[in-house]
Formats: C-alpha cells, sequence, structure tokens
C-alpha cells in the first residue's frame, strides 16, 4: 500500500507544501532514503510513512499505527529494524534505545564528529541518562579540547586543528540543554544570518569590532541573534577565548519585529463579546476554561481530559504537569516551562462551564486533548490558534488591539490583579516562577488586594 502527500497531509492535518518540504528535511537528514523523492508524484510505502509520521507528527503516529499491521503480506510492510531517533524493533520481539546524532566536536575538516553507540541500551533511562553524561562532558569543554588538539599524520609532528566560530557556534547550539523550539530557531539564525557574515573566521581572529559589524548588520530577529551570541561569546569568554564581554561591549539596533509588538489584555466587556461570538461554537468549552484558567497556550494545547477534575460544589482543578511543543522526535508534549509551572488551577465553582467541558468530551470523538483540532486528532496549533480563532475573531468584533493567544493569560492575570487576588496566589495560579515579573508587567492593573477568589467573576 503507498500514500501519496495529499493522502499524508490529509491524515496530518497539513498541507501538501508543509508534507512535501518535511519530505525533502527527512531525505537531506538521512531519515528516508532519497528514492522516495525519486518518483513522480511522491509516494511513501507504509514502512517510510511509520518512519516519516514517527519523527515529524508523533502525535499521528500514534493515534494511526494501531491500523498498520506488521508482516510480510500485500498491503503491509517489512518488520522495521530502527528509526531515526534511536528507537529500535528487534524481530524476536525486544525493543534497545541508541544515541543519534549526539555531535561530540568538529575534525580538521570541518566533518561533524558524532557519538558512537558501544552497547544497546535496553531502557530509555538509560540511553537518557549516558546522553546527558556525554552532553555534561562536551559542555565541560572535553570534546572541544579534543577536537581542537592535534591530529597525527604518520610519525610526524602533530597538526593543530583551528577552530573555525560557525563549526564551533554549531556544536554549542547542539549542545546547551535548551528547549527543542529555541534549538531550532538558534540554528535558523545560525545557518541565515551567523554563517553568511562568518563564514570561516577563526575563533582566535575574532574581534569586538568585528561582532559590532554583525551587529550593526541586523535587520530582523535582533533580539534572538543577540541573546544566542551573546551566550555563545559569554561561553568562549570562560574558556579564555575572547577577552571582551558582549553583553557589555557591544551595541544593537532595536528590534522592532512581530515578536515585540505589545500584546494587549481585553477588557471585561471585550471579553464578553468573545464568550459571545463562540456561543454554540465546537472550541466554546476551551475558550471559556483558557479564561478561566489563565494557562499557557502549550499548557492548554498539552492539557488532557484526565487532567481537569470537577468537585461537588461545581468548582474545577486543573493540573498542570506538562506542555506542547517541539521535542526530539516533532511536536509533542514536553516538560513544563519551569518547576514553578507544575501547578494546580483552582476555578472557582462555575455549573455553565463544567456542562460545557463535560459535553465536549462527549463530543471529541475519543480525542484525549481538550484544545482539540478539526480532524479530533491532536491539538490546534498555536499559531493557528493565535490567528484564526484570537486574532481574527478579534478584528470581527471590532476589537482594535494586537490579540494572540497569550492576550488570554494577560486577560487572566489583569482581571484577577482588578478583582484584588494577591499577588502570591496568583503568582502560585499562574505558574510564574516569583511575583516580580507580575508587578512589572502587570503592576499599573493593581486597583485593590483586599477580595479573595470567590469574588472573581469572569463572565457569563
Amino acid at each position: 500500500m503507498y500514500y501519496k502527500v495529499k493522502d499524508i497531509a490529509t491524515m496530518c492535518n497539513k498541507t501538501p507544501t508543509t508534507i512535501n518540504n518535511k519530505l525533502h528535511d527527512a531525505v537531506n537528514r538521512g531519515i528516508l532514503k532519497s528514492h522516495v523523492l525519486d518518483q513522480t508524484p511522491t509516494i511513501l510505502n507504509v514502512q517510510d510513512l511509520q518512519i516519516f509520521l514517527y519523527k515529524y507528527y508523533p502525535y499521528v503516529y500514534d493515534t494511526v499505527k494501531s491500523k498498520f499491521d506488521v508482516g510480510s503480506q500485500e498491503g503491509s510492510y517489512p518488520q522495521m529494524t530502527t528509526l531515526s531517533n534511536g528507537y529500535s524493533y528487534k524481530p524476536k520481539g525486544k525493543t534497545y534505545f541508541h544515541i543519534r546524532d549526539l555531535v561530540l566536536f568538529i575534525d580538521a575538516e570541518g566533518n561533524e564528529v558524532k557519538y558512537k553507540n558501544k552497547i544497546h541500551f535496553k531502557t530509555k533511562a538509560q540511553a537518557d541518562r549516558e546522553r546527558l553524561k556525554v552532553i555534561k562532558e562536551r559542555n565541560n569543554g572535553k570534546y572541544l579540547k579534543l577536537g581542537a588538539e592535534t591530529t597525527r599524520h604518520g610519525k610526524g609532528k602533530p597538526k593543530e586543528t583551528p577552530l573555525f566560530l560557525c563549526d564551533s557556534m554549531k556544536e554549542y547550539i547542539l549542545s546547551k540543554d535548551i528547549e527543542e523550539k529555541t534549538r531550532k530557531d538558534y540554528l535558523s539564525i545560525y545557518n541565515t544570518k551567523i554563517v553568511p557574515f562568518f563564514k570561516n573566521t577563526l575563533i582566535k581572529d575574532l574581534t569586538k569590532e568585528l561582532v559590532q559589524d554583525f551587529a550593526d548588520s541586523l535587520k530582523a530577529n535582533i533580539t534572538k541573534s543577540r541573546v544566542l551570541l551573546n551566550m555563545y561569546l559569554d561561553y568562549l569568554r570562560k574558556k579564555g577565548f575572547v577577552s571582551f564581554n558582549a553583553s557589555q561591549d557591544i551595541d544593537y539596533p532595536k528590534d522592532k519585529g512581530r515578536g515585540t509588538q505589545k500584546k494587549d489584555a481585553l477588557t471585561m466587556e471585550e471579553l464578553q463579546l468573545f464568550y459571545d461570538y463562540y456561543k454554540g461554537h465546537r472550541l466554546e468549552h476551551a475558550i471559556h476554561l483558557f479564561f478561566h484558567t489563565g494557562m499557557r497556550p502549550q499548557e492548554m494545547q498539552a492539557l488532557t481530559w484526565n487532567d481537569i477534575e470537577y468537585k461537588e460544589d461545581n468548582s474545577i482543578e486543573v493540573y498542570i504537569t506538562k506542555a506542547w511543543g517541539e521535542t526530539e522526535i516533532g511536536k509533542g508534549t514536553k516538560e513544563t516551562k519551569n518547576q514553578n509551572s507544575n501547578r494546580l488551577i483552582y476555578v472557582p465553582p462555575n455549573e455553565q462551564l463544567v456542562k460545557l467541558l463535560k459535553q465536549a468530551k462527549e463530543n471529541s470523538h475519543g480525542c484525549k486533548y481538550v484544545l482539540y483540532n478539526a480532524k479530533y486528532m491532536a491539538p490546534i496549533e498555536e499559531c493557528n490558534f493565535s490567528k484564526r480563532y484570537m486574532s481574527d475573531v478579534a478584528k470581527k468584533l471590532g476589537i482594535r488591539k494586537h490579540i494572540t493567544a497569550h492576550s488570554i493569560r494577560h486577560t487572566y492575570i489583569s482581571l484577577c490583579l482588578n478583582q484584588g487576588i494577591p499577588l502570591h496566589t496568583l503568582q502560585k495560579q499562574t505558574g510564574h516562577t516569583d511575583a516580580t515579573m507580575i508587578l512589572k508587567t502587570y503592576g499599573h492593573n493593581i486597583q485593590r488586594m483586599e477580595k479573595a477568589f470567590q469574588n472573581v467573576s469572569f463572565g457569563y
């Protein structure tokens, strides 16, 4: 059995162009073999499809994998032996884990030298522990020194390996303990800005003046470029490769990009307009729950029905233990933003909201996610929710503000402060590390602090 790009796009709720781009990426990275793109039109057999879904759309893979029968008969696929993320199936039913694509250092010819598995790990936890151990060693400079020391040629003298800035920075990005979405953003900046400017610059030739020239050349995505370069240069300074302090010595132009635009909160009247607009809509329950909890968009995406508990007085407890975003194998659930983000959110008694949620679960077609998409297979993507269900709706309602999914959180915090919720209580409810950020961002909204949660109203 074979699948066309159009079939896969329908399965993943994506456009054919997006799927086609992902397929090219999979071939370029060696996840799929080149023969996949040699056919016109592009088609995948069941085995290639499973590998592709597992890597790029794991939530779709989890949904459809049971529909594929393992075997050798016509219409099925041969037993899979390995997947690109190191998850391996063995014919005898044993499962092993490998560490894949972990770069140790860049050799003299500029090639990536990757970790080689000496054993098969019997559990994912064992593989994760070994991976973290190697990454820690790499962060401490063990493999950077190995790549920079010497390369022997016969009996001759050791040849010093030059350290190129671009090679070193890529290794730094790949090894840093950051979210996969952040890593992806940094690699994009690396490929589009760092490499074209610095090219074959050696670290020993790096000067404050050259870095300033780079900063002056930036026209877009300035903030993330500044953060990445400052972190990397600070890393080099601690290793003794550079002497200047980038965060203090380099001036960057002001970032006027999309991400710097102020995100406004809704007033009570504007919030009611949203409630009225979504009355009877398949996402009515999600809109109300979103505004009644103020959780982060990524937390709302990962929320499942099992995370919601209803009390006898019709109050609601929402358990936040995960978030949605980029992982090593594509989009999926991951850890929350910080330790304080793992929390219980209390929603005051609201009989109507309880009814909405219970009814929505009955109509979810078995989808475990509260913010389910139109196919009832996965959460709605944040960018889609922000534009289609927030920004576009705000325009239809005549609300002339910059409204996104994160505006819901701003609205929640602002209304809580205006109705007297103590800062310390609100900090725990919203998962902030401390109250400083709330004061800095929302201090002007504080009107009175004498009421408690039972006096909070979010309309409806």
